[in-house]
């Protein structure tokens, strides 16, 4: 992959490729997909922003339907942090420059320049520099169904076999050659909208990430969840767009408030209720996919607030449920 590029200017779009090291001293930045329908606007006044230093928070997003709806969050952050938070879907981290700090209260999650991470499911995360300095990487969120398809594959089972899911007991991994390849991977895929043989490299990815050492297992309780909780862990998933008080959880797990809250954040590190609010951003970042109004979706998922609605999405995701739901391919923006 060649880290420079140069602007190049197509019919009614302007898309730019940057790499770190255009610029000097604090101007790092990741590669920068723009796409304007304004030839003096879009990239050029990007370009600009950041000569000025004005932005210290950029990122790009796009979303790959023909991969089951696949992600990439590209980010060059200095002073953003991510509040605790999780996704549906299997989250993966190269980290370009600096070090990435993702820890929660019960668990340490810092990544150096050149490692990777993985986030199962549900795993809870933050996500901000360790150190201040510019903190420089690319994010994939592969589909569940992909991933436990992919490893069933590589065990040679049939799909049958549903209740077989790859867990990984280490969350980082150093090796170079993993990062390399799931770094060009992942890059080909936020620059080139159709790739050719795009299932192919990322099944080609996730069979040297089940080979890479770690190890990996069925998924099954690590933890030793107690049954009550589950309960209303479940009861969570299944009622998310209802409004749901923690006297009634209480009454669900047999527990007193106090022990349901404190329980249940030793268990899944996020207190019942911002385990609902997470859960119900995720599920309107799938409804954002379609062409209902956000006002609509966020009373579909549990939010009568449209206010609230916006304020926990850009908590979690970065971005309002309007930029999110506008960036049907890919457009690079600045963080407040």
């Amino acid at each position: 992959m060649n880290g420079d590029f140069a602007p190049r200017v197509q019919k009614d779009v302007i898309s730019c490729k940057l790499s770190y090291g255009i610029f000097c001293y604090q101007t790092y930045l990741i590669c920068l997909t723009a796409e304007s329908k304004n030839k003096n606007s879009g990239c050029k006044s990007i370009i600009n922003s950041v000569k000025k230093g004005d932005n210290k928070n950029l990122s790009t997003y796009i979303r790959r339907e023909q991969l089951d709806g696949l992600e990439i969050f590209a980010g060059s952050f200095e002073n953003y942090i991510f509040k605790p938070h999780f996704h549906e879907c299997y989250t993966v981290i190269f980290v370009q420059e600096g070090i990435g700090d993702y820890s929660t209260k019960n668990k340490q999650l810092v990544v150096p320049q050149g490692s990777m991470l993985i986030l199962t499911p549900y795993q809870v995360h933050t996500g901000r520099s360790k150190d201040g300095s510019r903190w420089r990487f690319l994010t994939a969120y592969i589909p569940q169904r992909l991933v436990e398809t992919a490893y069933r594959q590589f065990l040679g089972l049939t799909p049958e076999d549903s209740d077989v899911k790859p867990y990984f007991n280490e969350n980082k991994f150093d090796s170079s050659e993993l990062f390399d390849l799931g770094l060009e991977i992942f890059t080909e895929l936020l620059e080139n909208s159709n790739p050719s043989g795009a299932k192919a490299q990322l099944d080609l990815f996730l069979k040297v990430l089940f080979q890479a050492g770690q190890e990996v297992n069925k998924l099954e309780d690590q933890q030793g969840r107690r049954e009550s909780v589950n309960l209303v862990k479940d009861y969570l998933h299944e009622h998310y767009a209802e409004e749901i008080s923690i006297e009634h959880l209480c009454d669900l797990s047999g527990l007193t408030e106090f022990s349901l809250i404190k329980s249940f954040k030793k268990y899944f590190e996020l207190p019942p209720h911002q385990y609902l609010i997470n859960l119900r951003v995720e599920k309107a970042k799938q409804l954002l996919k379609q062409p209902s109004p956000s006002t609509h979706i966020a009373y579909e998922v549990g939010f009568y607030d449209q206010s609230h609605f916006i304020r926990h999405f850009k908590n979690i995701v970065g971005v309002t449920p309007k930029k999110f739901k506008d960036q049907k391919f890919s457009s690079t923006y600045a963080f407040k």
